[in-house]
């Protein structure tokens, strides 16, 4: 193994885990297993399959388990989204419900550094709000997702 000191990218081809599986496990054990040969990868087990479901736990542990959560969820808002008069709202007990305390100065600033897609998905969310304040009786739902790193992160003055 050489140590860079530049950065770089890994490319591997796509295997589909159906049409060509010992190729598809081959092709994560070389992303994810450390080896000096390729003998090295497969070790003591009789196919790729096996050497790198063996070794899922080890390399990635609980972030496994994380995205079949967030997969999990991410089935179930669809399918709320599709059939929206079969959703029943779970009740949150506001002690529960977590507080953003921030000025209105705070509040402008982060409407000012928005791009047009935050600012036009902000402004349906508070229709949707004013509507239902206004006596609308029509459910309003929404799914919000985006790609890796656009997530919470750390706010301000956090640790």
């Amino acid at each position: 193994m050489a140590l860079r000191n530049i950065s770089a990218v890994v490319r591997t081809p796509y295997f589909s885990v159906h049409n060509d599986t010992d190729n598809y496990f081959y092709s994560l054990l070389v992303q994810y297993v450390p080896f000096d040969k390729k003998s090295e990868l497969l070790g003591r087990y009789p196919n790729s399959r096996d050497a790198f479901l063996d070794r899922e736990e080890q390399l990635f542990g609980d972030e496994r388990s994380n995205q079949l959560e967030n997969a999990f969820r991410q089935a179930q808002a669809l399918e709320i989204l599709q059939n929206p008069e079969d959703y029943v709202p779970e009740e949150i007990p506001e002690e529960e419900v977590p507080v953003l305390n921030m000025t209105d100065e705070q509040f402008r600033d982060a409407q000012n550094a928005m791009n047009v897609q935050q600012r036009e998905l902000l402004n349906i969310i508070t229709r949707g709000i004013e509507n239902q304040m206004s006596g609308d009786s029509r459910s309003f739902l929404i799914f919000v997702t985006g790609g890796a790193g656009v997530g919470e992160g750390r706010r301000e003055g956090e640790a």
